[in-house]
């Protein structure tokens, strides 16, 4: 029989053992009781020279005065006060002084003698005097934020075009250079210290742009024109008022940079200033030219008694003007309230050569040339391989046998008639697109103009997404046709008796924006252009890990699926801190929104206090990028949960142990 004592001992031991369980749980779910202590939170963490930082702070002494020492213990240390709120928290901002790079110690202080710090990391910055510019423009280039006196090495498109020092600051003002000669588009200006430390790039637009020597001058001055900022490789199409005009060289492209050089004589207009204009088909850039008195003859040169336009400009307003061919007077006119005007006369008899046309107002005297010689006309002037020309001339010795020749080829033979003219017809060869001359010769006088074989292009749409299907089609073209888009040969056809042809291709993988299709036979090329879409995709959203979980080391991730009609891939980043300063892993072109790291991916154990942050991108095949993902956060823990329930197990056994020594040691002193 159990005595009694030991009995009432065993009772009170279980209920020691089950109210220890029973306090182990509560301890287990108690939430752990908040504690007081100073902290203090910089927004941002890091920015350039005068951005604006925001300290806030909680945990101190209400109404204690305190200050806020940036750069703490730095020549460049900014001091501030304050007096904490009735709650224990304080709030200041200010602006980051004038500083070199570097991470600097923000310390806050009180009355109380408290004080708690964070850091704040100040980066470099450059600022252009200018967004757009011209070749040869002058630039200037600000910087802040660099290392202290150390050089620096200013960059346009990697090839150093300046160089400087930052002051004890680390800053360095007003360094200028001039634009190189580029072409037209987006470029790079790079500035970097010596030791590579600190490299930063901000964007310079190159614009076109002409000048013209001289600005002014006499109807007929020969002018040079002057090209900058154009497209690399394009044909550039000169315009005075409106009107095409003919320079030389006759074609005028522009060279790897964008520039180009040609002159043209100068056409007679109503008004004085006229506007110059150049064009590449896309971009345009003008200049101004000023009038002096002159006079323009159209045509220069023709035949006996055929009527000729006399213009002039910037006479005397309102004025008696004589014109004379060599010493014959052939007409008279007045000027307008702008010295101009516009008369006609006939070519007087005259000798084959060169004859002086003389406008005169008694204060302006201008002279032009003109030409009696052989002259031929044709029409059309342009058409298909096949098309039947009509060609006239005069200007003729009589009774001449004559050739007709197109691109040195014999079409044609004929007989002036008594006055030395002629008309006949002839079939234009089979030759590609193009210009090409027509020439009449008698033996003694030559006469050529020049006939269009004509090309055309069309093309299904000029914008779209990758895998868009174009379809480009041509007529005038002549044998295989070869269909490039930027340099990239999509498509070979061969065009139809009438030199037609049809293609069709699906636009591959390319960067947004403008790309060139170029089409071309063996004779002729011809170019379109196609326009990338540029929106980027959505912005794919984080599943898992959860904000907060455990992972483990070789996570797995997931996130929503976008679309995009160009397709998309995906890049993840997992950092140690929020704000993605540092990567620990940078991974590209994933196609599925799922990753799990690999074994040389696998991430180190971490705390709840200091955990990991991933995010996500989606970037389409037109290279366009999506906006980064908002961060989650997760930590990797190696401690299992079955270790931590025994644990909990372990540390209930050893209090109910402790308990039931005591008890025992009572009963025996009892």
């Amino acid at each position: 029989m159990i005595p009694n004592c030991c009995f009432n001992v065993a009772k009170r031991a279980a209920r020691a053992f089950a109210l220890a369980i029973i306090l182990s749980l509560l301890f287990l779910a108690m939430p752990a009781e908040p504690v007081l202590a100073q902290s203090v939170t910089l927004s941002p963490t890091s920015g350039e020279v005068d951005s604006i930082v925001s300290v806030s702070g909680t945990g101190f002494t209400p109404s204690a005065a305190f200050r806020t020492h940036f750069a703490y213990g730095t020549p460049y240390e900014l001091v501030r006060s304050g007096t904490v709120a009735v709650d224990g928290t304080i709030s200041d901002s200010f602006n980051v002084p004038n500083m070199p790079a570097g991470l600097y110690t923000v310390l806050v202080e009180t009355s109380t003698t408290n004080s708690t710090s964070g850091t704040f990391s100040v980066v470099p910055a450059i600022v252009l005097s200018k967004k757009y510019a011209n070749v040869g423009e002058q630039v200037t280039v600000d910087g802040t934020g660099f290392t202290a006196t150390i050089p620096v090495t200013i960059s346009f498109d990697n090839v150093t075009v300046v160089s400087a020092v930052t002051d004890a600051n680390g800053s360095f003002t007003e360094v200028a250079f001039s634009v190189p000669e580029k072409p037209r588009g987006t470029h790079r200006v790079t500035v970097a210290d010596i030791i590579n430390i600190h490299s930063l790039s901000i964007k310079l637009i190159v614009r076109q742009s002409i000048t013209i020597t001289p600005t002014s001058g006499n109807v007929g001055t020969t002018v040079k024109v002057s090209g900058t900022g154009f497209r690399a490789y394009w044909s550039i199409t000169l315009v005075h008022e409106g009107v095409v005009i003919n320079t030389s060289p006759a074609s005028v492209v522009t060279n790897a940079a964008g520039s180009f050089n040609a002159t043209f004589n100068v056409p007679a207009i109503f008004g004085r200033t006229s506007e110059i204009k150049a064009s590449d088909g896309l971009y345009t850039a003008t200049a101004t030219f000023t009038y002096s008195a002159s006079i323009s003859l159209t045509p220069t040169k023709g035949n006996v008694g055929e009527e000729i336009t006399v213009s002039g400009t910037t006479f005397t307003p309102v004025s008696s003007v004589s014109i004379n061919f060599d010493n014959t007077q052939v007409a008279t006119i007045d000027t307008d309230g702008s010295g101009n005007f516009i008369t006609t006369f006939h070519v007087p008899d005259s000798f084959n050569g060169i004859h002086t046309v003389v406008a005169s107002d008694g204060t302006h005297t201008v002279n032009a040339s003109f030409a009696t010689s052989a002259s031929i006309r044709l029409t059309p002037t342009e058409g298909l391989s096949g098309t039947e020309v009509t060609v006239s001339s005069t200007g003729f010795d009589a009774d001449k046998s004559i050739t007709i020749t197109f691109a040195d080829v014999k079409v044609g033979t004929t007989t002036t008639n008594a006055n030395g003219s002629f008309s006949d017809k002839f079939t234009v060869p089979q030759y590609g697109s193009g210009n090409y001359d027509v020439i009449v010769s008698d033996g003694v006088n030559t006469a050529s103009v020049v006939f269009t074989i004509t090309i055309s292009v069309s093309i299904s749409q000029t914008t779209g997404n990758v895998g868009t299907p174009l379809t480009l089609s041509g007529s005038k073209f002549f044998g295989v046709v070869t269909i490039k888009y930027d340099d990239v040969v999509m498509a070979k056809t061969f065009t139809d008796a009438k030199g037609v042809f049809s293609v069709t291709f699906n636009v591959p993988a390319s960067i947004h924006g403008e790309h060139i299709i170029t089409v071309s036979d063996t004779i002729s090329k011809i170019q379109t252009t196609f326009t990338m879409e540029s929106v980027p995709p959505p912005v794919p959203a984080p599943l898992l890990p959860k904000t907060g979980a455990k992972a483990k080391s070789k996570a797995s991730f997931d996130w929503e699926d976008v679309t995009d009609p160009s397709g998309v891939t995906y890049t993840l980043q997992i950092a140690p801190d929020a704000d993605f300063t540092v990567r620990i892993l940078h991974k590209q072109g994933l196609v599925t929104s799922a990753h799990t790291l690999t074994e040389t991916e696998k991430l180190p154990a971490t705390s709840e206090e200091t955990p990991y942050y991933w995010r996500v991108r989606a970037i389409d095949g037109a290279s366009n990028k999506s906006e980064w993902s908002a961060s989650s956060s997760f930590y990797v823990s190696f401690f299992p949960d079955w270790a931590k329930y025994a644990l909990i197990g372990i540390g209930a056994l050893v209090v109910t142990l402790l308990i039931l020594s005591v008890l025992g040691r009572r009963q025996k002193k009892a």
